[in-house]
């Protein structure tokens, strides 16, 4: 039992040792949501310590959000800076305040002129994420970043937990919540329906994982958006004592809906959104993904153009995708005898619909042809 203790102690620290590697000791992701009626404009950025790989947006709209990105840059060392906004029609700047130490705790703050206020949340960690609000002193706004939160979720699914993962996750994750790598509060809660990627996974922190492809995800009043459902992807971690943990054991395939905080986790050097809930996860029956259009298992929609919904095998519509791209270079120069849309020798129209004059090999007219005629046949 002490060898194996040993083998998961070692795999912890190699496991930090690599994520180190792969980033900078110290880094502060700044994400300025502006909550005021100005944009702000004119930025200007210092740094005490480290250097900015991502620079700011010279302005942020009204609702909108800006991101900038700082790490250390050298050997022991941290970073520490700040940037600073002009406010339109105001007299007055906003100015958004970090230090990441590479010894000693994070802080981090805000000032804007009278009747103004910054506030943040985040901060915490080696490699983290600031998230501020700037807006009327008089009328506070919510600190999530909804917008943000929901543009991060993942194209792809995460990988399998590894024995890395699994096996020194109680040694790991202790350190995680101390800010060795880790968790970031981002003052979110979401809602989320979906597609379980593969059966929960088990670590020795006694937490579940599991990945699941979102059918919806809803923070308030934002949502992601219909035509990416079943094209994104968030990581659940359950953890232990939590009503949501006995509930866990969801399978392959399996069609659950769950509601939690948003936490971004970093300890990869990359960022994560996760949703950590605390109620029971709830399997629920499957909808129609896209309502009566919904194609049946193995087909999706081709969209060669707008709002073609024939269901079509997944290389058929990468086709489609690549033919729209080269519409232009398989177009005569100067036209023909069919207008300007005449297509080169060895082209012809695809025909997906009577005005699709995108030039494609006869091969892919005929497959068009074929899967025009079967599509009522491969829908739910």
């Amino acid at each position: 039992m002490k060898g194996i203790l040993l083998t998961f102690a070692v795999g912890a620290l190699l496991s930090l040792t690599v994520d180190a590697a792969k980033a900078a000791a110290r880094s502060v992701h700044v994400v300025i949501k502006n909550n005021s009626h100005h944009a702000l404009h004119n930025a200007h950025w210092e740094l005490k310590h480290g250097i900015v790989t991502m620079k700011p947006p010279g302005r942020i709209d009204p609702g909108g959000v800006g991101e900038m990105f700082a790490e250390s840059n050298g050997v022991a060392t941290g970073t520490e800076g700040f940037v600073r906004y002009q406010i339109e029609g105001v007299n007055g700047t906003a100015q958004f305040n970090w230090d990441n130490p590479y010894v000693g705790s994070n802080s981090a703050g805000g000032s804007g002129p009278p009747g103004y206020a910054v506030e943040l949340i985040g901060d915490k960690g080696n490699r983290t994420l600031v998230f501020y609000s700037f807006h009327d002193a008089n009328r506070p706004e919510a600190l999530c970043a909804a917008d943000w939160v929901i543009g991060k979720l993942g194209k792809d699914a995460e990988a399998k937990l590894d024995a890395l993962d699994v096996g020194p996750g109680f040694l790991t994750t202790p350190l995680k919540r101390l800010g060795f790598g880790g968790w970031v509060d981002t003052g979110c809660r979401a809602q989320a329906e979906g597609w379980v990627v593969r059966n929960a996974q088990w670590s020795t922190d006694k937490f579940y994982t599991i990945d699941l492809k979102v059918r919806s995800f809803v923070i308030g009043d934002r949502q992601l958006k219909p035509e990416l459902a079943g094209r994104r992807f968030v990581r659940l971690e359950i953890e232990p004592g939590t009503r949501a943990h006995n509930s866990a054991n969801a399978r392959t395939n399996q069609y659950i809906r769950v509601e939690g905080i948003v936490l971004v986790d970093t300890h990869h050097g990359d960022e994560l959104i996760e949703i950590h809930p605390y109620d029971p996860i709830v399997a629920v029956a499957e909808p129609q993904l896209f309502g009566p259009g919904t194609c049946k298992q193995g087909f999706v929609w081709r969209e060669a153009v707008p709002n073609d919904h024939v269901c079509v095998a997944p290389g058929e519509r990468d086709q489609a995708q690549n033919d729209n791209a080269q519409a232009a270079q398989r177009r005569q120069p100067g036209g023909g005898p069919s207008g300007p849309d005449t297509c080169r020798k060895g082209f012809v129209w695809r025909e997906v619909t009577p005005a699709d004059h995108v030039c494609v090999s006869p091969q892919t007219r005929t497959r068009v042809a074929d899967d025009n005629r079967h599509a009522g046949e491969r829908h739910l």
